[in-house]
């Protein structure tokens, strides 16, 4: 997805991807070093316990370009979850960030 050179070992952001059209991924993952995350530090739900959330996430930082790519980490509405941004034309409301549609999920719904 995107990642940040400055330290010796830089910073990479992960979008994961869901195994079927069934579920979604909630947030994404940061790593120092380019070895991709361990699957336990995803999350994937049933598409039916979210919605697509309607406000742009929260920005939280962003890069100054020394890469030549600028990057935004941010913080989605609602779960507070990890999202990013990478590139210098992308938006905050282009990021496709889910809100869960209750607190509380059981097995038998």
């Amino acid at each position: 997805m995107w990642s940040e050179q400055g330290a010796p070992e830089g910073l990479h952001v992960w979008k994961p991807v869901a195994g079927s059209a069934e579920h979604v991924a909630l947030g994404m993952v940061a790593t120092v070093g380019p070895q991709p995350p361990p699957l336990p530090c995803v999350r994937c739900v049933p598409r039916q316990w979210v919605a697509t959330s309607t406000q742009a996430p929260r920005r939280v930082w962003e890069s100054s370009a020394s890469s030549g790519r600028i990057g935004r980490l941010l913080a989605q509405h609602g779960t507070g979850l990890l999202a990013a941004t990478g590139g210098g034309g992308a938006h905050l409301e282009d990021v496709e960030t889910f809100e869960l549609l209750k607190d509380r999920f059981f097995l038998e719904e």
